[in-house]
């Protein structure tokens, strides 16, 4: 298809820039200058080349009007590249992806791809659903947060263990005890 349009691209290109130049296209067509530059152009290729040559010349031209034959389906049926392959490679460009953009390698706990198996749509094997993959990733703190973070002070032998509501109030305050009971506003 590509080739189709590029060969209409080269043609409009040089009759736009005839035009713009204010050529007659009656000039252009004479069919025995064709006849000549053509005749002269495949002469050329059959005494510069092998018959073996020309065999893949003449394939290669017939390819450029045609399809690709390398598809998806080649693919999987190929002994060297099956649904699993494409699953899990699918799942490990995730992963690396996700590394790019900020995921720890050691974050990533799991990789799956399903491949053809427990399929969301089972009545379209080829729905774009079915081809998902499952990546769990753990939130932990990093390692170079963790070292930061402030360690609690070790308790001595002699210091009592302390209360709930000993819990909260600010060092050096003293601790209430329940014979001191807290003072009510005068009124």
């Amino acid at each position: 298809m590509f080739a189709v349009i590029g060969i209409v691209i080269v043609f409009g290109a040089i009759a736009a820039g005839y035009i713009m130049e204010h050529g007659n296209f009656r000039v252009l067509m004479q069919p025995a200058e064709l006849v000549i530059i053509f005749g002269a152009a495949v002469g050329t290729l059959v005494i510069a080349n092998p018959p073996a040559t020309l065999i893949k010349i003449g394939k290669g031209l017939a390819g450029v009007f045609s399809g690709s034959k390398f598809t998806k389906a080649l693919y999987l049926e190929s002994q060297w590249y099956s649904n699993w392959d494409l699953s899990t490679d699918r799942a490990n460009s995730a992963r690396r992806l996700m590394e790019a953009h900020g995921i720890r390698r050691d974050q990533v706990a799991q990789l799956r791809g399903f491949a053809d198996h427990q399929l969301r749509h089972p009545e379209d094997p080829e729905h774009p659903s079915n081809r998902r993959i499952s990546v769990i990733v753990q939130y932990l703190t990093p390692p170079a947060e963790a070292a930061k973070a402030p360690a609690q002070p070790a308790k001595t032998a002699g210091e009592p263990a302390k209360t709930a509501g000993e819990a909260h109030k600010a060092p050096g305050e003293p601790a209430k005890t329940p014979a001191q009971p807290s003072k009510a506003p005068a009124h």
